[in-house]
């Protein structure tokens, strides 16, 4: 069966929205990757908590814009064979 990831692109999130969010996302896919545009480092801590593995992410500690995190997301689901099919 052919692997669906699903590619997230954060800058500083509202993290009661990216829980609703990634809630209603993971049943529905094999994985999810999270590119943090963000300048803070609030976040990893974040979804550590969260305890889910088949959650992602990839810090880039400054905000490179949406294109740049879109194309690092889709190097890293392609590098470690996450996805056939990316959603974002």
């Amino acid at each position: 069966m052919e692997k669906i990831s699903c590619l997230i692109v954060t800058y500083n999130p509202d993290y009661n929205r990216l829980g609703e969010v990634l809630n209603s996302v993971v049943r529905q896919v094999d994985s999810i990757v999270i590119v943090d545009n963000s300048t803070n480092t609030l976040l990893k801590p974040y979804l550590e908590r969260l305890n889910n593995l088949h959650i992602h992410m990839v810090i880039l500690a400054d905000n490179y814009g949406i294109a740049y995190a879109q194309n690092i997301g889709i190097d890293y689901i392609i590098e470690h064979g996450l996805g056939e099919y990316i959603l974002f």
